[in-house]
């Protein structure tokens, strides 16, 4: 690919997935803790300021994993009626292509692009490349417009009220947000891109990718909390 083809999300400038979890930064001069370039907060805040951080980070808690990720999310008392129909959606909008949780499904939310355009401006003939243990891919065709999306599962609401809520699920670390965007490229990719593609190209956010975090699915998290232990 020369330097002229240099495109975000192409098989040779992939997206890089972020982690999971990943160290917090500290920013010396204030003290203030800074988001990881390939990662979140870990622990994710409304994880750590709640009673139920013990239980996520325990390695077992000997409950019956059968229907987890549902059972976590309708016994958060924290969450609203939408937050937890969301979450049950992005739950099985990743399940309909695989019943391994892994690389999520890319949605438009408030991005100003259709498919059409995007595949000018993103991607390699139709196709997004992502880095993760390999190189997978997802076809620009089968992004989803997430607000239209909703409609037909009877959750219409406003992009001011969706973008809160998606905020909410990833605090609680039940999804993981990845911005299509040269931030999220390959190290190399964005070093690559500096000077090729212009400052509000390198910012521009396109699409997200949004996928489950797999521990939501693996443990009883949300179990019932006694009253002696929520201080």
């Amino acid at each position: 690919m020369s330097d002229m083809e240099i495109k975000l999300g192409s098989e040779d400038f992939p997206i890089l997935l972020v982690n999971h979890t990943s160290d917090k930064v500290e920013d010396e001069s204030s003290g203030s803790k800074k988001k990881n370039r390939n990662g979140v907060y870990w622990p994710r805040k409304k994880i750590l300021d709640s009673p139920f951080n013990r239980e996520f980070t325990s390695v077992k808690n000997g409950a019956d994993i059968n229907n987890a990720f549902i059972l976590n999310v309708i016994q958060n008392p924290d969450l609203s009626a939408f937050e937890m129909r969301l979450a049950l959606y992005f739950y099985y909008k990743e399940m309909e292509i695989s019943p391994v949780l892994g690389d999520g499904r890319t949605y438009l939310v408030d991005e100003p692009h259709v498919k059409k355009d995007l595949k000018k401006l993103i991607g390699e003939d139709g196709t997004l490349h992502y880095s993760t243990n390999g190189l997978d891919i997802d076809e620009i065709d089968d992004f989803i417009v997430l607000i239209d999306d909703l409609k037909k599962s009877n959750m219409e609401t406003t992009l001011l009220d969706l973008n809160a809520a998606i905020q909410t699920l990833s605090d609680y670390a039940y999804i993981t947000i990845t911005p299509i965007s040269w931030e999220f490229a390959h190290v190399r990719s964005s070093r690559a891109a500096k000077g090729k593609v212009n400052e509000a190209g390198l910012n521009h956010v396109y699409a997200r990718n949004i996928r489950v975090f797999s521990r939501m699915s693996d443990k009883l998290i949300f179990r019932t909390i006694k009253k002696e232990e929520v201080k």
